[in-house]
Parts: structure tokens; C-alpha cells; sequence
């Protein structure tokens, strides 16, 4: 070997050794840069992690608390989820995505102790989001800071920790990165394993399944595979490629969305949400301007209090859906400086902020009139389309942070000019901006806005310094700027109270506990939620919910394995057979002749109806103990059982026929109303009946023709057996069910078992296997 040959074999080891030494620096830069970022959850919800304090806003205790107990003790009863009979006399479960039965993660709530393994979701998912966008970030070839920043905007910003009440809508978020990243490698490089690692993590959202999100992911992966094709020439190979990743993420979520389309075709949203519903939670466009001043509508909670003043941009006063978008000031600043000098990839995230904007504004512009005409009538909150529109906001800012590190003058001056701007229109805001009349209030907004000043001169000379003072003195500046602006948002947008709030049982749970036969509770309080006295208990008691919890506001009850019935449907995912029952009794009320609210009650199993107490009444009976506050007063009404032998059937042809005879004759309680011929049933005693999850049991003696009422939702997926064959129940009171029945002793046998979940489950399971394996195949093939 010649000496030339040695060098250039000395050369090439070398290089090769150096390589390998600064990926493995890299890779431990890398780490600690992660490190960093799980330090800061870890800091803001210490008292979350630690047992001493517990998230609570909003949907938490009313909806995700008692429904995540629900799950919990059917499956550790050793029954599998497919039915809830705790809600509406029983709906379906594992089919409904908003329990997210298939997603492993969900899975945290079998810990030993539940309220941990709850708590535990939302910290992991803000973790996880933290994560997710900082590896993004980093496959952009983005330095740590620049990814740093953005991770931190994005898993600490406005708008996931306003998801934070939303479990579907944060689990999705937390995946959301990683899909991005490896559908972007997937486009640009075509390795068939970052297609499988791209359609593995969809799979993932899909299995999750909350619509608006996934709409969101495509539209952000259907976004970059055009500008890829249009920027390649291939556009048609782009997109089938992008589509190709969301078919395989479809098989790989089968699970859930199988069921859960199934379930969409029976349920509320089949039908379609009326348009008073759909366009009600339409973003106004004032609070666009929410991206630079998180404040311009006030604070979603301070102390106990909300001091939102943004309510009165909405109809009837409610509470946003998106509580609030920012995500920092420099982040705000760096994205209309990007825009002003036309950074690399400025076009794509103005077409994704822009349509952003437009779907979330919803009726404020004709778009969603038009959405809504051609069909898209399933999604009822379309201020949460402002998400994706931010996740293309962050992603760009931090590659305009990139540049402005790289020494980039224009996007430099951009910035400034940006900052003043901003901090001038922050004084007129102040001066000529929405005040709000109360005096408290507007001292607040006052405070806020000389906040907001200040927020902009702080940016202003931390621009300025970026070319006098060294690199990482001003990285470290930079850091405690964007620290100290999203801090204060972080615990207004994540109250937390006592976690003792999960640990006690309310009051009338502990009695109601005590009966021992099957009854069922109509929440009548909770159809009075909007008039003066529900909300005096809001404008006294502020965000406080030991009350709420007292109230047994639905479907709390279900977490004390108490059944209701007659209930508003809180997430607009009952059975179509529910929604037919809920509006004949609107419909009907104190109209009806047999009295108020019978025979409907009857007809449910209701045996207790709650009612709002006056406000003085409730504080005087607790004297001065939030906790011993009892809103609602639990009136009885006359037994009726679940399962009973009709005195008369009526034939009625729909729902028209069911009210106007309520309306116009008095009836008894044991009457059935079904579309068959009339008829003067027989007598029958029912003498033995036993429930679990998923199973009926009834032994019933009848005299003659009779006609057996079950007041249990039907379904298609219930499989009756009388005396052992099979039986078909017919449609009873609009809202349950009914079997004739001959002379004689009988046994009944229902169960409910869906089968599409055992052929999603195999569909998932082969396609996850499919991917895993491509994965492996070719990570072999690599080494």
C-alpha cells in the first residue's frame, strides 16, 4: 500500500470517527435540550404532580371525570366497554369516540389510583406535545433554540392548554408533530419507513377519533404534499402519496373509526346539528387580534373568578370553545415578519392561517353557510379550527427565529418595525379598544394593556441587542422573555383546586347509593342551566365546582354508578331513538294531561327529578361549607320500575302521534306506546331481573298476550332471547323497548355486544402489524 493510499484510508477513517462524535454530541445536545423542555411542565404543575392539586376546568369534572370512572369500572367488572347503561338509559360506548375506549394511552385511568392516572393524561399529553414539535422542528434542520422556541410556544402556548379540558382535542395536538414529521420525510424522501412511522402515528389520532382533528391533520399533510408537488412538478404522486399515509392511518385507527362511523349513522350527528348549533361557536374576528394581546378579552380565570369580558361577542353570553390562541409575542412578531420579507415557506403558512381564520370564523363569514348547505353538518365548534392555523404559525415563526439568528437584517428590522407597530396599536387599544362598564373590569383592562406596552418594549430592545451582545447572553435573555410572557397564561389557562374535589362523594351520592332497586334520576335542574338562578350560583360561586359536583349535574352520577334518564345530550352523540324521546318531551312538558313530568318519567324509571333551590336557601342550609352546598333539591316521584307488563299498548306512527295524545288524554304510568296494532295486553308479573354492563337478565310470568316494557335504550347490537330463541323488541315510548309475550313463565336474555368493534379491533391490529414490520424490515435493511 502506498503512503498517498494510507493518508487518504487514515483521512477517511478520521472523518468517519468525526462523524460519528458529532452525532453522538448532537444526539446528547439534543437530549438535554428535551430535558429542558420536560423541566418546564414539571415546575408550572409540580402541585398536579406532586397529589396536592388537581386540573379541574370546565369539561373535567362535568364530562371526562365521571366518563373516564365509567369505563374504568366496567372493564375492571370484567365485561368489555360496549354499552354505558349509567347515561340517556343506556348508549353506546366503546362505538362513541369521546371515550376514546382503543387509544393506549386512555389506558393511564387503570392505574391503582384513578384520580393519578387521570391527572396523569393531561401532564403526559402536554409533555408529549412539548416533545413532538421540538423533534419537528429539529427534522427542519432548525437549531435547539429556534426548535426550543417553538416547542416550548406550542406545548406551553394558548391554545393546548386550552385544550387541556378537551381530551380528545389535546390528545390529538400532543400527537400531531410527529405525524407532520415523518408525512414531510415521507414526501420529501420517499422511504417507504417513514411512510409506515407517518401512517402508525395517524393511526394514532385516528383511533383517538375526534373529527375536527383529524380534518385539521389533513389539511395541514394534504397542504404540504401539494406545495412538495407543485415545487417537484409530480403533484399527482404528492397527493396520492399523502393520501396513500391517511388510508393506512384509517385501517391502522379501524378500532374506533369502523364503530364510530357506525355509531355517527344512529346517533344525533347522523342527523345532522341543527344550525343555531353548528354556527353558534363561530369565532369573532376581534379575537384574531388575541395572537399578539392575550388580553384583549380579559382573563379566563383569576383566583376563582372569570373575568372574561369576551362573552359579550357571543350569542347568549357563553364562554369561548378556544379560550386563547397565543402563543407569545415573538412568536406573533417573527410570523408577520417572515410574511413582510417573504420567508422561505411564507406562502403555505399564509394559505394555512388564512383558511384558519375563515373556517373558524364561521357564520361571521358566508363560508360555513355554504360548508354547512353541501352537507358538512357534523361538527359543531368551529372556533377549534384556529388550531391548525397556529400549528402553521408556530412551525414558521421558529424557521424566521432561525433566520433572524443567522444574522438576517431584514427579518431583523421586520421585527422591529412589527414591535413598534404592535406597541402602538396596543395604546390606541387601551385608549379606544372594547372597555368593559364595570369598574373592577376596566381597572383590569387597564392593567393589561400597560402590560402589553411593556411586553412590546421588552421585545423591542432584545431585538436591538441581537447584534450587541454576544450569542448566548442573548439567547438567554431571549429565553427569559419568552418564559416570563407565556407564564401568567399558563395557570389562568390551567386553573387547579384541591384534589380532594375527586376524592369526596357528594351528598345525595351517598344516599341515592343506598337504594337497591334499579331507578333512574331525571336531571331536570340541568334543562335550567341558562335561566337567573342557575346562573346566580355562577356569579357567586365563580369557577369553584363543588357545587356543580353537589348538583350531580349529568353525567356526573354515572361516576357514582348512578343511572339518569331525560337528560340534555351533552356531547350530541345519543341514539337517534334518545333524541326522538328528548324532543317529544320538549315538546310536551307541563302540557301534558297526565301531569308533569308523567308518564315520561314513568315510562324512564325516574324516581327522583331535581330541581334548582334558591341561592339563599343552599347557603343557609350549608352554613358558610362550599362543600356541604347542595344546589339542586332531589324531589321524589312515583315508583315505577324498569321492567313492567303494560296495562294498554297504543298504536301511535311517529313521534306527532306520541305528543299530541299526551298532550290531549290522561294515562297510566304502565302505558306503551309502539307502532303496532292496539291491543288490551294480559297481566304478567315480572319476579327476578339482574343487570350488568352489557346484560339483561328477566323472569316473568304472564297470563296471556302480554307486552313486557324495557326501559333500556334499543340498538340494533341488542341480542334478545326469550325462552331461548330469538325475539325482535319493538320501538316502545319512542325512546325504549317492548316484547309481546305468551302465556306462561319466561326468561329474557339481552345482550349487547357490537360486532364491528371485533372486526375494526383485527383490521387495526393486522395493519399496525403490517407497519411495525415495514418499519423493522427496512431498519434492517439500513444497519
Amino acid at each position: 500500500m502506498t503512503s498517498c493510499t494510507r493518508r487518504a484510508f487514515t483521512r477517511i477513517a478520521f472523518t468517519a470517527i468525526g462523524c460519528r462524535l458529532s452525532a453522538t454530541v448532537r444526539r446528547r445536545a439534543d437530549l438535554v435540550a428535551v430535558a429542558i423542555l420536560l423541566l418546564l411542565p414539571t415546575i408550572y404543575f409540580f402541585d398536579v404532580i406532586s397529589g396536592r392539586n388537581a386540573f379541574y376546568f370546565a369539561d373535567l369534572v362535568r364530562f371526562h371525570h365521571p366518563g373516564k370512572k365509567v369505563l374504568r369500572d366496567i372493564v375492571l367488572s370484567g365485561e368489555f366497554p360496549y354499552w354505558n347503561p349509567t347515561i340517556s338509559a343506556g348508549q353506546p360506548l366503546a362505538a362513541n369516540p369521546q371515550h376514546e375506549v382503543f387509544y393506549p394511552l386512555n389506558w393511564l385511568i387503570f392505574l391503582p389510583n384513578f384520580d393519578t392516572g387521570f391527572q396523569l393524561l393531561i401532564l403526559v399529553h402536554i409533555a408529549l406535545a412539548l416533545v413532538a414539535m421540538f423533534a419537528l422542528l429539529r427534522s427542519m434542520n432548525l437549531e435547539r433554540p429556534a426548535a426550543m422556541l417553538g416547542a416550548f410556544s406550542y406545548g406551553l402556548g394558548g391554545v393546548i392548554l386550552s385544550f387541556h379540558h378537551m381530551l380528545p382535542h389535546l390528545f390529538c395536538a400532543a400527537w400531531l408533530p410527529l405525524t407532520l414529521l415523518f408525512a414531510r420525510r415521507a414526501l420529501l424522501h420517499r422511504r417507504p419507513r417513514d411512510f409506515a412511522l407517518a401512517s402508525l402515528l395517524l393511526g394514532v389520532e385516528f383511533l383517538i377519533g375526534e373529527p375536527a382533528m383529524l380534518l385539521e391533520t389533513a389539511l395541514l399533510v394534504g397542504a404540504y404534499a401539494l406545495m412538495r408537488g407543485i415545487r417537484e412538478r409530480r403533484v399527482v404522486a404528492s397527493l396520492l402519496l399523502a393520501l396513500a399515509i391517511g388510508v393506512a392511518g384509517l385501517f391502522a385507527g379501524a378500532a374506533q373509526t369502523l364503530p364510530g362511523i357506525d355509531h355517527t349513522r344512529d346517533s344525533v350527528r347522523g342527523r345532522g346539528i341543527a344550525w343555531s348549533v353548528a354556527s353558534y361557536w363561530s369565532l369573532p374576528p376581534l379575537r384574531i387580534a388575541e395572537l399578539l394581546y392575550p388580553n384583549l378579552f380579559g382573563h379566563m380565570s383569576r383566583g376563582d373568578r372569570m373575568l372574561f369580558w369576551g362573552t359579550s361577542q357571543y350569542p347568549r353570553e357563553v364562554s369561548p370553545y378556544l379560550y386563547n390562541p397565543y402563543s407569545g409575542l415573538l412568536i406573533a412578531v417573527l410570523a408577520i415578519a417572515g410574511f413582510a420579507t417573504r420567508s422561505r415557506g411564507w406562502k403555505l403558512a399564509a394559505a394555512l392561517l388564512l383558511a384558519s381564520i375563515l373556517l373558524a370564523l364561521g357564520a361571521h363569514t358566508p363560508l360555513l353557510r355554504i360548508l354547512y348547505d353541501a352537507g358538512f353538518q357534523f361538527i359543531r365548534y368551529f372556533e377549534k379550527f384556529m388550531f391548525f392555523g397556529i400549528v402553521a404559525l408556530i412551525i414558521f415563526a421558529a424557521t424566521v427565529f432561525q433566520r433572524l439568528l443567522d444574522g438576517d437584517r431584514r427579518v431583523r428590522s421586520a421585527a422591529m418595525m412589527t414591535t413598534g407597530i404592535a406597541m402602538l396599536a396596543a395604546a390606541l387599544l387601551a385608549r379606544f379598544g372594547p372597555i368593559p362598564a364595570n369598574e373592577e373590569l376596566r381597572a383590569i383592562a387597564r392593567s393589561d394593556w400597560s402590560l402589553a406596552i411593556l411586553r412590546g418594549s421588552l421585545l423591542m430592545l432584545l431585538l436591538v441587542a441581537i447584534t450587541r451582545v454576544r450569542r448566548p447572553l442573548w439567547l438567554a435573555l431571549a429565553a427569559l422573555f419568552v418564559v416570563a410572557d407565556l407564564t401568567p397564561r399558563i395557570r389562568e389557562l390551567t386553573p387547579r383546586t384541591d384534589r380532594s374535589l375527586y376524592e369526596y362523594t357528594p351528598l345525595a351520592a351517598q344516599k341515592l347509593s343506598r337504594v337497591r332497586a334499579p331507578f333512574r334520576i331525571f336531571p331536570e335542574a340541568d334543562w335550567y342551566g341558562n335561566t337567573p338562578l342557575a346562573r346566580s350560583y355562577v356569579r357567586t360561586f365563580g369557577l369553584r365546582l363543588e357545587p356543580v359536583r353537589n348538583a350531580m349535574l349529568p353525567p356526573i352520577p354515572s361516576e357514582f354508578r348512578l343511572q339518569t334518564a331525560m337528560e340534555s345530550d351533552f356531547d350530541f352523540t345519543s341514539l337517534n331513538v334518545t333524541d326522538d324521546f328528548i324532543a317529544a318531551m320538549t315538546k310536551i312538558g307541563y302540557r301534558s294531561a297526565s301531569g308533569w313530568p308523567q308518564p315520561m318519567a314513568a315510562m324512564s324509571n325516574a324516581w327522583i327529578r331535581t330541581q334548582y333551590r334558591p341561592l339563599e336557601d343552599a347557603l343557609a342550609r350549608a352554613q358558610g361549607d362550599v362543600r356541604k352546598l347542595q344546589p339542586v333539591a332531589y324531589l321524589p316521584l312515583q315508583p315505577h320500575p324498569r321492567y313492567y307488563f303494560a296495562s294498554s299498548v297504543v298504536s301511535i306512527r311517529n313521534r306527532d302521534d306520541f305528543v299530541r295524545l299526551l298532550k290531549t288524554q290522561r294515562f297510566d304510568n304502565d302505558v306503551a306506546f309502539a307502532s303496532i296494532a292496539s291491543f288490551a295486553p294480559a297481566h304478567g308479573v315480572v319476579r327476578r331481573t339482574s343487570e350488568s354492563a352489557n346484560r339483561i337478565h328477566i323472569e316473568a310470568d304472564s297470563e296471556g298476550r302480554a307486552f313486557l316494557v324495557i326501559s333500556v335504550t334499543p340498538h340494533k347490537y341488542w341480542h334478545v332471547h326469550v325462552d331461548g330463541r330469538n325475539a325482535q323488541p319493538v320501538i316502545t315510548n319512542l325512546g325504549y323497548q317492548g316484547l309481546e309475550l305468551p302465556r306462561g313463565h319466561h326468561i329474557i336474555e339481552m345482550q349487547y355486544r357490537n360486532p364491528l368493534v371485533a372486526i375494526g379491533g383485527g383490521i387495526s391490529i393486522v395493519t399496525m402489524l403490517v407497519l411495525v414490520g415495514l418499519i423493522g424490515r427496512i431498519g434492517q435493511i439500513g444497519r
